[in-house]
């Protein structure tokens, strides 16, 4: 859905694979939709390393649920919040949003 809106995408199957394409691309990345629920590591986790790599990251997170404290002050740093189910067009507003 993000390539037919005109933007170029990575992707990820787990937060590892995420975090490694992150650490060699993130020169190249303006934006980072982030789940929290994922294979391997954590969306949480994978968020708390890409703020060491750049502390400045784009980061919008999709979520169903925030569970604890822990990922309520991570969270406070994202970019963007999407609680799921979410629709295209609200993906797309946030990204408009923090790409401006």
């Amino acid at each position: 859905a993000l390539k037919s809106f005109g933007y170029n995408t990575l992707e990820a199957c787990d937060g590892e694979i995420g975090l490694g394409i992150y650490k060699k691309n993130h020169s190249l990345i303006d934006a980072v939709l982030l789940d929290i629920i994922m294979p391997k590591m954590s969306g949480t986790e994978t968020f708390k390393q890409m703020l060491k790599i750049n502390p400045h990251v784009k980061v919008i997170i999709a979520s169903g649920h925030v569970t604890n404290q822990d990922q309520k002050k991570m969270f406070a740093k994202a970019s963007a919040y999407l609680d799921k189910p979410y629709q295209i067009m609200e993906l797309k507003q946030a990204l408009q949003s923090i790409l401006d």
